[in-house]
């Protein structure tokens, strides 16, 4: 099972909603573990050439995206900036290969190291929805708390014994159910309760296929595997996080 890892990971990224003096530095902290696990597992995960410089690129992609998101330090939309460090990533990537002494496997090298870069430039998308809800009233900040933890409920039902026929099911329906239950704290109306869990049934959907999607590789057993696959999917909710969060403070009066 990857799903206890991608669980832990979620907790640890909502541990940030949870404290009031170091709330930032904590998502930050909970990024930069996803990123380096993303970075050392991912070439091995799927047995890219020359790993190591793929793990080097993995890593400076997604730690120069977090950078931009830290220096500006705004709840204003990052696609412009985090665009610019994906296209000079996705430069590096071709300059690797066209220094990398052997061209074998060269298309998996490429498009492979692109993805896990890809991946690992997701992770900027967490800091955008916390700064999006610390930037708002507190209810977007218990809206993200929600998410969170919806997902978190989601990646640990996954870790139960039993057929996938019934794990995927059961974890989208917690996903749903704990961000329901968080959405009490903040609202009353039922229909803003339901609207909530159906976020975070959309948001454990893509955890639970990402997830899927990465465990059909052979490697995803192996310890190195294991690590990409516990972060993936971290990395892919982000965006329907950030996606929903600003959803909730626009048309759920949230903000």
């Amino acid at each position: 099972m990857r799903a206890p890892l991608g669980s832990a990971l979620t907790l640890l990224l909502s541990l940030s909603t949870l404290s009031t003096l170091f709330a930032r530095e904590l998502l930050i902290a909970g990024i930069v573990v996803t990123i380096g696990l993303l970075a050392w597992g991912w070439p091995r995960l799927l047995e890219l050439p020359a790993p190591r410089s793929a793990t080097f690129l993995i890593a400076a992609s997604g730690l120069s995206a977090l950078g931009v998101g830290w220096l500006l330090n705004t709840e204003l939309s990052l696609e412009v900036p985090i665009s610019v460090v994906m296209a000079i990533v996705f430069f590096l990537c071709i300059m690797r290969e066209m220094l990398r002494p052997s061209r074998h496997r060269l298309t998996l090298s490429l498009s492979g190291t692109v993805v896990g870069c890809l991946f690992s430039l997701l992770c900027v998308t967490w800091l955008q929805a916390f700064s999006l809800a610390q930037a708002s009233p507190w209810r977007a900040d218990a809206l993200f708390a929600s998410l969170t933890l919806g997902l978190c409920a989601s990646l640990a039902v996954l870790a139960l014994p039993g057929s996938g026929k019934a794990r995927v099911p059961g974890s989208i329906i917690a996903g749903a159910v704990m961000c329901s239950l968080m959405a009490t704290v903040f609202t009353s109306p039922i229909l803003t309760i339901l609207l909530c869990g159906a976020m975070g049934a959309v948001v454990a959907g893509v955890a639970v296929s990402t997830h899927y999607l990465m465990v059909r590789v052979i490697a995803a057993y192996d310890n190195a595997g294991y690590a990409a696959v516990g972060a993936a999917p971290v990395a892919v909710a982000g965006v329907a996080v950030l996606l929903f969060m600003r959803a909730g403070i626009q048309w759920l009066g949230l903000g």
